[in-house]
């Protein structure tokens, strides 16, 4: 009588495959029935890996993992499989379906290990990822977390939030799993609490992370642990460091505020351990925040001007202030508008009809990666871990961590505006010793919060590897001071900095310290310009010269491969070309129509190299409004959409804490994009 061991192998896998994967959506089913019709079936099974190969790549985004890290064999997915089965089985228990809202606290395994793990789908998702997120209720699930577990821990801070590794990636996770109809469908009362719970970290920049290094360093990683400091009263060491050495002490803690080196996570992804920092919780936050105050529109105050032409004809053409279709534009600039082509806080994207991957997605998140891998350490650069990851990674580091062009364009948001108050001990952390107890009442209304429309026309200006590149504003007389400021008031420009676009239209002329530095137009295709600096040589540049030594490596491991076609890799993908860019710079200014209502300003700013971190400086035009102070943003492109971070106000010594908030903006598609 036939058995199903006289079927061929592949049958039997695709037999396997059909109990695994009824549907596409929710949990693999259990193999346990089928595995129990036969010993020798289950002998299979257990050493074969090219079933789980084909269950994973039907329920799970993989793609993304080949193009950042490393080529992915059936073991790997075999083994990621398992886990991404258990995380969501974990989640699935505790999504309170019962009717049981008190979040269970029954753990079988770490809840940070689950954390990551979603944090990684969330990463890596193409669209199958964030389907099974969803079939378990993985929202839902974090939602509670947030709502109920953000504080643990609280009571031993006076009261204030932790900046932990939980806390940073359930908000990370909270933020990547929202959507327009989850924010709309949110009670008022809910969208109340969870801006209550996430404010500190939004408004407090003085004791927690607003970037991975202060944004009074531009060049980084720091050196100061080579130097000498036996005469220095405050000896820090290097491993355990957690302030530089001319940080100041607060009731909240040394400022500025740096992350500490120990705080590395050794996270096993696809059977391959590797070593990342955490993400920062302050910029999640400040997501979560400005995308439910962005439900909100403007009032309209109908005693304005219908328009610019209106506004004219009563004799008030030279009065700077918006009209009602100002006011209607600005909010029109909420949440991307309502077919994602204006400003405000944009949401994670998903798949155009949740039913199939679409690899752009993913792509929005690779600087994100390369952030947490790279930037672990603001004193070292010397992660020291061997494996693919890093080495493609340290090959793609600089341009990997922002995208060329992204930021060339509109860009329409808003600022949040803390409003002081000489009764509010907050609003001076260093007034003494003692540490700050998060004060009763806390609220936008204790910090006297309001919000102001922002818009920026920006443009990109690249160096090219063998050009030279414009100096820092640092001045110091010594290297400790030179590297700890290294001119932010002046967005990392030395002082005397002046620009002018160049005769053939093509660049820009910068003139610092008597000498003159050409940066080329970034446009995404080719320069033309055969000018030292000015365009790829791809024949001396040293990132060319890296990327095919890598790519030699890797063709040699696919060869070696290629003799077990189970462990193959599931794609062969090359490494990312090499721009040769070495630095970029940005410049830019208020279009006229928006300067006349918000008042006219112009930019220009620096992308850091290190953890593409964007420092931008906003200068008055008018000379009257110049006594209101320049103000200097600060911050990352998120999904390759939202520029989110910190303002601060520059005549303040950038060793201090000043008058700060946060803002978020994103880029308004034009024309017929």
């Amino acid at each position: 009588m036939p058995s199903l061991l006289s079927l061929p192998v592949e049958t039997i896998d695709l037999i396997a495959f059909y109990v695994a994967c009824p549907t596409r959506d929710g949990l693999p089913s259990s193999l346990l029935p089928f595995i129990l019709t036969c010993r020798d079936i289950g002998l299979y099974l257990h050493e074969s890996s090219a079933v789980f190969r084909q269950i994973f790549t039907f329920k799970f985004s993989y793609g993304a993992v080949s193009r950042r890290a490393f080529e992915l064999t059936s073991q790997d997915l075999k083994h990621q499989l398992c886990w991404y089965r258990k995380t969501l089985q974990f989640i699935l228990e505790r999504r309170g379906l019962d009717g049981e809202r008190t979040l269970r606290n029954t753990y079988d395994v770490d809840v940070s290990d689950v954390l990551w793990a979603v944090y990684f789908m969330c990463l890596d998702d193409d669209g199958y990822n964030l389907r099974q997120l969803t079939a378990v209720g993985a929202y839902e699930w974090i939602h509670d977390f947030v709502t109920l577990r953000l504080y643990d821990g609280a009571s031993e801070t006076g009261g204030w939030p932790l900046d932990n590794c939980v806390n940073a990636l359930a908000l990370w996770i909270f933020w990547r799993l929202s959507t327009k109809v989850r924010l709309l469908t949110e009670t008022e009362e809910t969208s109340e609490r969870i801006i209550q719970l996430i404010l500190p970290f939004v408004t407090v920049p003085f004791r927690y992370a607003s970037a991975f290094a202060p944004p009074n360093h531009f060049v980084l990683p720091l050196q100061s642990n080579a130097y000498d400091f036996s005469n220095l009263s405050s000896r820090i060491p290097f491993r355990t460091r957690t302030a530089h050495f001319l940080s100041v002490p607060t009731p909240h803690g040394p400022y500025p505020v740096y992350r500490s080196p120990s705080r590395v996570w050794s996270q096993v992804h696809f059977s391959r351990r590797i070593s990342l920092t955490c993400p920062l919780v302050t910029t999640a936050a400040k997501l979560l925040f400005f995308s439910r105050r962005e439900l909100y529109p403007y009032g309209m105050n109908y005693s304005l001007p219908r328009n610019r032409s209106e506004a004219i004809a009563r004799g008030l053409g030279g009065h700077i202030g918006p009209t009602q279709e100002d006011i209607h534009e600005m909010n029109l600039h909420r949440l991307g508008g309502p077919d994602g082509k204006y400003g405000g806080t944009k949401l994670p994207a998903v798949a155009p009809d949740s039913s199939d991957e679409v690899s752009d997605i993913s792509r929005a998140y690779d600087s994100e990666w390369y952030r947490l891998r790279l930037c672990t350490n603001a004193w070292a650069d010397d992660l020291g871990d061997d494996d693919e990851i890093w080495r493609r990674a340290q090959l793609g580091k600089g341009m990997r961590m922002f995208v060329l062009g992204s930021l060339t364009g509109l860009w329409a948001g808003r600022m949040a505006l803390l409003i002081p108050n000489q009764n509010n001990g907050q609003q001076n952390p260093t007034q003494n010793d003692n540490p700050v107890p998060l004060p009763q009442g806390f609220s936008e209304d204790y910090l006297g919060l309001t919000s102001a429309p922002v818009y920026m026309r920006l443009r990109e200006h690249v160096s090219y590897a063998g050009g030279d590149i414009i100096p820092t504003g640092a001045k110091g007389p010594q290297h400790l001071l030179d590297e700890f400021d290294q001119g932010m008031r002046n967005a990392y420009f030395p002082q005397d900095v002046a620009f002018q676009e160049t005769i053939d239209g093509h660049g820009i002329r910068v003139t610092a310290r008597g000498q003159e530095y050409v940066y080329e137009n970034w446009n995404g295709s080719e320069s033309k310009t055969k000018i030292k600096g000015r365009f790829h040589d791809r024949e001396t540049c040293v990132g060319c010269a890296m990327r095919e030594k890598q790519e030699r490596k890797r063709r040699d491991a696919d060869a070696d491969a290629v003799a077990n076609d189970e462990d193959a890799p599931l794609d062969s993908v090359p490494l990312p070309p090499c721009t040769g860019v070495q630095d970029v710079i940005i410049t830019g200014k208020t279009d006229d129509r928006h300067g006349q209502a918000w008042n006219h300003y112009t930019y220009y700013g620096r992308v850091r190299r290190w953890d593409g971190m964007i420092g931008i400086l906003r200068i008055a035009v008018s000379f009257r409004d110049r006594r209101l102070g320049n103000l200097f943003f600060f911050g990352y492109l998120v999904d390759g959409k939202n520029f989110v971070g910190n303002w601060r106000i520059t005549h303040e010594d950038p060793g201090m804490p000043a008058w700060a908030g946060p803002f978020t903006l994103s880029k308004v598609t034009e024309g017929n994009a």
